[in-house]
């Protein structure tokens, strides 16, 4: 469960909410495209780091003093630094004459280590949101080689993120000049190219939103988190027949970001709300509104597993993980978390003449090292055992919509696990009941199959399913343990399906879980643990 200040987790305690909010920042670009990029500029000032401009990352600038004019006011606004100013970006080291314009254009170039013949609509520049500040007049021009193929002049801009859209296809190189600054006698400054077009959208903007989540506790299927939304469409910018429209830019695979806000003491507290690929979208000519789905990394991995069948849990999923071929973090590192104690076993499918997708073969060695197998908020996929931590958060009768309601599974006898060849190994968990079986590729020793049945027994034999209607909040997950209160009891409960809604107005959520075998009294006492978010 996401982490949120106690002014956030006490709002939801109230009989009305502040007002809620959710931003989705859609990324119209090739694949792959950013990771390519190496950034370098003319006349940085000592302090400059023009080579983190594509690194991918939001920087958390802070606003330094200089003798730039009227920047350093005696207010305490500004922060004097010894050495580097964090996460400065580019910095000029020539200030802009009294009109704002340079004797020299400051250039950045963006170099990419191959020809990209894929369409992009063009690019997206931060100047200075620290600052306030940004290039009025600038030049995009894109190369292949020394061959100009697209190029833009910019007058008149008045924002300190410009999305500049231009075509742009068959280049390896793209040069953005400064020929006038918003300020006089000012550096000229740049925090981050995004090579494509960023675009952001509120919840004004927003027809219809619907986040949605499942998760098995068992593994015993696919995880599946995905969002849907309808956005205005009466410009006509989606529209599929319009020349200069962007639906032509669509592609599978763009990444879209969630997050939601809620206003907390005066202030909108955000949190993250996940990291999605597009889908799938629905553009009608005629129509005032245009559909879009947006889906996790796991719902790309329908390609065949062609790496090696025998080995580590751990090795097996690694190499499933890297034909993946997943994007890389804005930071570098790898999508995925793997849990080391899938070192611990091993198994052999050489015999097996099956085909398995990726996202078959993680599922299944999620569900023989015991572990669960989903996509966190932060995109990355992970397989890992399941949390026996109560996660602080309670459905109570204040903020549901209606009674819990129950279903009561049949009693457990035994689980039987298949494994090797024909072989079975049986858990036996009641008296009376009925038997249920388990069978998985990679189980094949008696060791395996019992572990993974006793496993199994431990969260089938709490019988009872509880689902319901509530007021949501957005920082609940699947796999998070909870408290479902109702009028006549209390049960702690490990989720397997949430989801949100909204068509502009309050949020609404549902919910269905398994009783867990956390015990409720220890759960309470911990409850007010989570708004530090260590629980």
């Amino acid at each position: 469960m996401i982490a949120v200040s106690s002014g956030w987790a006490d709002a939801h305690k109230g009989t009305l909410l502040p007002e809620m909010f959710v931003e989705l920042t859609y990324r119209a670009t090739e694949p792959g495209l950013q990771q390519d990029a190496t950034a370098s500029a003319t006349m940085e000032t000592a302090f400059s780091e023009a080579e983190t401009l594509v690194d991918g990352t939001h920087k958390s600038s802070e606003r330094y003093g200089t003798l730039e004019h009227g920047l350093w006011g005696l207010d305490g606004g500004v922060s004097f630094f010894d050495e580097t100013p964090i996460d400065p970006g580019y910095v000029s080291s020539a200030l802009s004459d009294a009109s704002g314009v340079f004797a020299t254009a400051p250039k950045i170039t963006i170099n990419l280590a191959t020809q990209h013949t894929e369409l992009i609509p063009g690019i997206t520049i931060t100047w200075s949101d620290a600052f306030n500040e940004w290039a009025t007049d600038f030049r995009v021009t894109a190369y292949n080689s020394n061959m100009v193929v697209a190029q833009m002049t910019v007058t008149g801009n008045a924002l300190p993120v410009s999305a500049v859209w231009m075509d742009l296809a068959s280049y390896n190189r793209i040069t953005i000049e400064i020929l006038r600054w918003s300020l006089p006698y000012h550096r000229a400054r740049c925090v981050g190219v995004f090579l494509g077009i960023e675009r952001v959208y509120g919840k004004s903007d927003l027809l219809g939103f619907d986040h949605t989540q499942t998760a098995d506790l068992l593994s015993a299927a696919l995880p599946k988190s995905a969002i849907t939304f309808r956005l205005r469409n009466d410009d006509n910018r989606w529209n599929p027949e319009n020349p200069k429209g962007v639906e032509r830019y669509l592609l599978t695979q763009q990444e879209i970001r969630l997050r939601y806000g809620m206003t907390v003491g005066g202030a909108t507290e955000w949190i993250k709300g996940g990291t999605f690929w597009l889908s799938e979208w629905s553009t009608p000519s005629n129509g005032m509104e245009a559909s879009f789905t947006a889906r996790d990394a796991i719902e790309f991995m329908s390609g065949i597993y062609t790496g090696p069948r025998s080995g580590t849990l751990y090795a097996i999923a690694q190499s499933a993980l890297e034909q993946a071929e997943l994007s890389l973090l804005d930071d570098g590192s790898k999508r995925y978390v793997l849990a080391d104690v899938l070192k611990n076993y091993s198994t052999n499918l050489s015999a097996d003449t099956n085909e398995y997708t990726i996202a078959q073969i993680l599922q299944l060695v999620a569900h023989a090292g015991c572990c669960v197998f989903y996509q966190d908020r932060d995109g990355i996929v992970r397989i890992e055992p399941t949390s026996d931590r109560y996660s602080g958060f309670m459905i109570e009768p204040h903020n549901s919509y209606a009674h819990p309601e129950y279903t009561m599974g049949k009693p457990l006898k035994s689980v039987a696990v298949s494994y090797g060849e024909d072989q079975t190994a049986t858990v036996v968990s009641g008296g009376t009941g009925e038997v249920q079986t388990v069978s998985n590729a990679m189980l094949r020793t008696e060791a395996d199959a019992l572990r993974v049945g006793e496993w199994t027994k431990k969260v089938l034999e709490h019988r009872k399913v509880i689902s319901g209607e509530f007021r949501a909040d957005v920082r609940l997950d699947v796999l998070d343990n909870i408290i479902v209160t109702s009028k006549y009891a209390s049960n702690v409960i490990g989720v397997t399906e949430v989801s949100f809604s909204t068509t502009g107005g309050a949020f609404r959520g549902k919910y269905v879980g398994r009783v867990t075998s956390i015990d409720l009294k220890s759960a309470d006492r911990r409850s007010n643990e989570f708004y530090s978010g260590e629980v």
